[in-house]
C-alpha cells in the first residue's frame, strides 16, 4: 500500500501491454516527469518534490513493479523504455524528464521513440562498461538466483559486485526484506530505498537487466 499526501493525486496510463503504470501527481506548473532507478520507486524523488513543485507539475513514476504501478510475468528493457513513452505521451507533451540511473538510461532510449520531451536530465545513466569476463561471470550467477527465486541473494550480490557498495551495505536487505513494504537500506540522499512489490515477478529483474545493458 503506498502513501498518498493530501497534496497528491495517483494518476495511471496503460501500457501496450496493459499494465496499469502508476504515478503520484501534485505541484502546478509545466509537466515533470521523475523516473527512478532499479533498487527504487517514487519515493526517491521526495527530498526534491516541494522545490520542484513550486514551477511543475511533478508526475513521480512507479516503473512497473513497484508502488502504484502492475506488473507483467517478463522484463525487458525495451519494454520499460516503451513504458516511459507511454507516459509522456499520455501526460501530453512538452514533458521535462528528470531521471536517475537505470530509470536515466530507460529515459535516453525512451527520447529516441517520442518528440514529446522537452528537456531531457539523466543523473548517473546506467551505462558503465564492463569487461567481459566479468560480465561472462556474473550474469550466470544472476540468472541462477532469479530463477531460483532469490531475489534477496540477487540484489545483494549485484550491490557487492557490480555497484562495488560497502560489503556490510546490503546486509541491511538480507533475507526478508521482500516481505516488508521497504528495506532499511539508505543511500546518499538519505531516503530509504523501498523494495519493488514483494509479489512482483519481475523484482529483482532490473539487476540482471542492467548488466545485459553493460555487454
Amino acid at each position: 500500500m503506498i502513501k498518498v499526501e493530501p497534496d497528491q493525486v495517483v494518476k495511471h496510463f496503460t501500457a501496450s501491454d496493459g499494465v496499469q503504470l502508476g504515478c503520484l501527481v501534485a505541484g502546478k506548473g509545466r509537466p515533470l516527469l521523475l523516473v527512478h532507478g532499479t533498487a527504487a520507486d517514487h519515493q526517491r524523488w521526495n527530498p526534491v518534490l516541494p522545490e520542484l513543485q513550486k514551477r511543475f507539475t511533478t508526475y513521480a513514476l512507479d516503473r512497473r513493479g513497484r508502488g502504484a504501478s502492475g506488473d507483467s510475468s517478463d522484463w525487458s528493457f525495451d519494454r520499460e523504455a516503451e513504458d516511459i513513452v507511454t507516459v509522456i505521451e499520455g501526460i501530453g507533451g512538452p514533458v521535462d524528464v528528470v531521471a536517475h540511473s537505470m530509470g536515466a538510461a530507460l529515459s535516453m532510449e525512451a527520447a529516441t521513440r517520442t518528440s514529446a520531451i522537452r528537456r531531457l536530465v539523466l543523473y548517473e545513466p546506467a551505462l558503465v562498461g564492463l569487461p567481459a569476463a566479468i560480465l561472462d561471470d556474473i550474469l550466470p550467477r544472476l540468472r541462477e538466483l532469479l530463477e531460483a527465486g532469490d531475489r534477496d541473494g540477487l540484489v545483494q550480490t549485484f550491490m557487492l559486485e557490480v555497484a562495488k557498495v560497502p560489503g556490510k551495505a546490503p546486509s541491511l536487505a538480507h533475507a526478508g526484506a521482500r516481505a516488508r513494504s521497504r528495506t532499511g537500506l539508505s543511500f546518499r540522499t538519505g531516503a530509504r530505498w523501498p523494495d519493488p512489490r514483494p509479489d512482483a515477478p519481475t523484482a529483482g529483474r532490473g539487476q540482471s537487466g542492467t548488466c545485459e545493458g553493460w555487454r
